[in-house]
């Protein structure tokens, strides 16, 4: 049962079924998902407007990685807030996403259930320490 209202959320991902899957898995929560092919194009949407709570970022991409895309948003003060998941079949997923501030990350291939459990975790810290409901 979900109380929260209807999120934001960026997926970026060079690979449609990947998008895809990410998209529909997020949708069926009730949150409303933008779709990025690269971070160049994430953030053109970021700059443009797009204020989402959460973003999940794939590693492997081509224009700009998710290396790069994470650097950047680190680096800009009014983006550099929005918590964001490394979402990669990377083996060094996890040093990576350490590595470029990332807020956590899941390994492909992504379950729904990981989806839910990582959101809620992020929606629950960022209520107690930011004060949102």
């Amino acid at each position: 049962m979900r109380s929260s209202p209807r999120r934001k959320i960026l997926v970026i991902d060079d690979h449609e079924c990947n998008r895809d899957i990410l998209t529909d898995a997020l949708e069926s929560q009730e949150h409303e998902v933008y779709a990025a092919e690269n971070g160049l194009e994430a953030l053109k949407m970021l700059n443009e407007g797009l204020n989402p709570c959460i973003i999940y970022c794939d590693l492997d991409m081509p224009v700009l990685n998710g290396q790069g895309f994470c650097r950047a948003l680190r680096a800009d003060p009014k983006i550099a807030h929005i918590p964001v998941i490394i979402v990669s079949g990377n083996p060094d997923i996890e040093d990576i996403a350490s590595e470029i501030g990332a807020t956590t990350y899941i390994p492909k291939p992504v379950s729904g259930r990981q989806l839910r459990g990582t959101l809620f975790e992020i929606e629950a810290a960022s209520s107690l320490i930011v004060g949102h409901s």
